[in-house]
């Protein structure tokens, strides 16, 4: 599957174009059935209801088999469908596959939008958060279950003939949730059951689209018309993305029909058109920010990027591949341009999101994600089992209570001595007094320690990365075309990008299948067939939920192994998921590397 292919092989000519053409429809027609399936099952998935009577295994299958339609697919244009020429012919070759593959990507997302969502419940909170945004009060300043306190509080004071105080933003709030909005509601009670107790994690770009959505759909409104126009504009966002993919693909001089990589991608359509994931939002402006780099707009491209990191962080895991690339490509004024941006977007615009007369930041959300999930995960639960294995039990107690963290400084202190001290306590006090603060969170000995290896670890390829593309741009200045020095340099900077994204999927203790997404517009320039593999893949994470629905804690353990089903998933099931894409990945890296040598 890799982008540097020769293309036309197989099959050539006008002939061979039309004969992928119609394969291209058949796959198309193929994948539309499980879709199809896909939302009218979805009809039994009403929350809170019939955990064990969800058809959470037919979901998993007709999720494989669309795959293989979009596997078979992204095989024909590669293989079939011949590049960009000049002319009228090459024009009218490039058309037809391409109108096939944009009107069945519109028409995946059509079936899914009106459908339940699947094992979903954070665009409950999305929409939460906009209709609090649109009322006036700032999204980060209560939880939902604190404001079910607060109300609670007042009520009854209220009944007891008690005077009640109520500032401006309760009685925003008690507005919001009147006996006359009922859709209001409800709408709040999905939002408290679901992590009700947990400031929002998403930051302000995504809560200003939250808002949006809920200035779209008034009061009246039901919840399930919301999720479908929520859903509505996120895809709007998906195929927004795909316009610019179309656009970069132009530039490359690489067939457009290569775009069925992202608009048939399973895992898009599941994620994005069904269960509705703002992530849809971030890729698009960060894509938008790699396609002004390309055309050497470092100023739009911070902004973008800047906007990217404001609806969901992931894109600060790109600053090493940027630093590089931009370096590369523009210099000193272009790092300028780019960070005379971005930074004061950033910093503008976290700051008005500041709560008053709160405990709450944007941040608090996010860290305490950071600091309490773990799910379907395979590298970092191997990795935090082995931390586990070789630390102390009691561990905790030896950093937290060791007596020679720094605590002040004598004024007369010299200077060399002052400054280590205080990257001491940075690094040593501020940690164990985390660790001290929040020991009592259900966190498993090793994790913290199984973060920190994973993030040296991914701050170390995602360097090599860097450096490695950098020497491969310097081997184009041989190269006599400077169009196709300059094109081949510029792809080089796309395959790196969707490394880095992939391997900080990989590494991370969260392995959400919609965090995928982040990686998939670039997935074109991936350079082995494991990566096509792992989307398919991925719809096994929602076994998840069959198996803790069917082998809850303190009942009959799964098959002969014990465990009950949560524990079965993470440490059996999970590698049932991931281990054909590491077995996949490694042979394909042994054959390279045979056949280079």
């Amino acid at each position: 599957m890799n982008a540097e292919v020769r293309r036309g092989t197989g099959s050539s000519g006008t002939d061979g174009g039309a004969r992928g053409t119609v394969w291209l429809v058949v796959f198309g027609l193929g994948g539309l059935l499980p879709y199809a399936f896909l939302a009218y099952l979805s009809q039994r998935f009403v929350f809170g209801q019939g955990h064990t009577e969800r058809p959470i295994v037919q979901v998993v299958v007709l999720l494989s088999a669309a795959w293989v339609a979009w596997i078979a697919a992204c095989y024909v244009v590669r293989r079939s469908i011949p590049p960009v020429q000049s002319g009228t012919d090459g024009v009218q070759r490039e058309l037809w596959p391409l109108t096939v593959v944009f009107l069945f990507a519109c028409l995946y997302r059509l079936v899914l939008i009106p459908s339940r969502p699947i094992q979903e419940a954070d665009l409950y909170r999305y929409l939460w958060d906009g209709r609090l945004v649109l009322a006036g009060v700032n999204p980060y300043r209560y939880t939902p279950a604190e404001i079910a306190e607060r109300l609670t509080v007042a009520y009854e004071r209220q009944q007891r003939g008690l005077p009640v105080h109520l500032d401006q933003d309760d009685q925003r709030l008690a507005e919001t949730l009147g006996e006359h909005h009922v859709y209001n509601r409800r709408l709040f009670w999905l939002a408290l059951a679901h992590h009700g107790g947990m400031p929002t994690t998403y930051p302000p770009m995504a809560q200003a689209v939250f808002a949006f959505v809920a200035w779209l759909c008034p009061d009246i409104s039901p919840v399930e018309e919301r999720t479908t126009v929520l859903k509505a504009v996120l895809v709007c966002f998906d195929l927004a993305t795909l316009l610019v993919l179309l656009n970069i693909l132009h530039h490359f001089r690489l067939p457009l029909s290569w775009s069925v990589v992202y608009a048939w991608c399973p895992l898009v359509l599941k994620e994005v058109a069904n269960s509705g994931h703002v992530d849809s939002v971030a890729v698009f402006f960060c894509v938008l920010a790699w396609w002004c780099g390309l055309r050497q707009r470092w100023g739009w491209a911070g902004l973008t990027w800047a906007l990217a990191v404001l609806t969901k962080a992931y894109p600060l895991a790109l600053l090493p591949i940027l630093l590089a690339w931009i370096g590369a490509t523009g210099g000193r004024w272009a790092y300028l341009r780019f960070f005379g941006v971005a930074v004061p977007v950033l910093l503008g615009v976290v700051a008005l999101a500041l709560p008053t007369n709160s405990q709450h930041t944007p941040f608090t959300g996010i860290l305490i994600f950071l600091r309490e999930w773990e799910m379907n995960d395979a590298l970092f639960h191997a990795t935090r089992r082995g931390v586990e294995w070789l630390l102390p039990e009691d561990w905790r107690e030896r950093i937290t209570t060791w007596p020679y963290w720094p605590r002040r400084l004598p004024r007369d202190t010299p200077d060399e001595i002052a400054h280590l001290t205080a990257w001491a306590a940075l690094g040593g006090g501020l940690f164990a007094s985390q660790i001290r603060r929040y020991g009592v969170l259900p966190v498993s000995p090793g994790f913290v320690f199984a973060y920190g290896l994973h993030a040296w670890a991914y701050l170390v390829v995602s360097c090599w990365l860097a450096w490695r593309t950098l020497r491969q741009v310097q081997a184009t200045i041989g190269l006599a075309d400077q169009c196709d020095r300059l094109l081949h340099s510029q792809r080089a900077w796309f395959t790196t990008t969707f490394s880095s994204l992939a391997w900080f999927f990989l590494l991370l203790p969260t392995g959400n299948p919609w965090y995928f997404l982040w990686a998939l517009p670039w997935l074109i320039w991936a350079q082995r067939f494991a990566w096509y593999l792992l989307p398919g893949l991925l719809a096994q994470y929602y076994l998840y939920f069959w198996f803790v629905y069917h082998y809850p804690e303190g009942g009959a353990g799964v098959l002969a192994t014990g465990l009950p089903g949560y524990r079965f998933f993470h440490e059996v099931w999970v590698w049932v998921e991931y281990g054909p894409f590491f077995a996949c990945w490694l042979i394909e890296v042994w054959y390279r590397r045979k056949r280079t040598n």
